[in-house]
């Protein structure tokens, strides 16, 4: 019983390290046009938000 909440948490910490290493790897290619970058900032902000939301509803 003990182990799914820390489960959860592990994926929370792998959602909060992952956010920024992702932004960083894609800021890292330069060749990708400025607007790319913000589209693929927008996505993992979104993807952000959606986790947030089907993490309350599993509460």
């Amino acid at each position: 019983m003990s182990r799914r909440p820390r489960l959860k948490q592990i994926s929370r910490y792998i959602w909060l390290f992952s956010i920024p290493a992702l932004i960083l790897i894609s800021s890292a290619f330069h060749p990708l046009k400025p607007f790319v970058r913000q589209a693929m900032i927008g996505i993992l902000f979104i993807w952000f938000q959606v986790s947030l939301m089907s993490r309350k509803f599993s509460y």
